[in-house]
């Protein structure tokens, strides 16, 4: 496990110096959006998960298919979650 990452530069940092499995992302950190991450992730097929307050909003054409979790959400659900979106299709 790597994280958390506060801020955009460090989750940027972590996927770049990291082999990751999966994911977990909140859509705003700390007043940014984790946008460049999803795409830096989608680019070497790393699956996330959103879970955020956000996911009523309208998420940009590439990510309208992503899993989010809407905040508060349960660890068990987070878990199971993640692991639908790593197991092999």
């Amino acid at each position: 496990m790597v994280g958390p990452a506060l801020d955009l530069a460090t989750g940027l940092q972590l996927a770049r110096e990291n082999n990751l499995d999966a994911a977990v992302l909140d859509i705003d950190l700390g007043g940014a959006y984790v946008w460049p991450l999803a795409r830096e992730l989608a680019g070497h097929r790393v699956p996330f998960v959103f879970v955020s307050a956000e996911c009523g909003d309208e998420l940009p054409d590439d990510f309208r298919n992503s899993v989010c979790l809407d905040k508060p959400a349960p660890k068990r659900a987070i878990l199971e979650t993640v692991s639908l979106v790593i197991a092999p299709a």
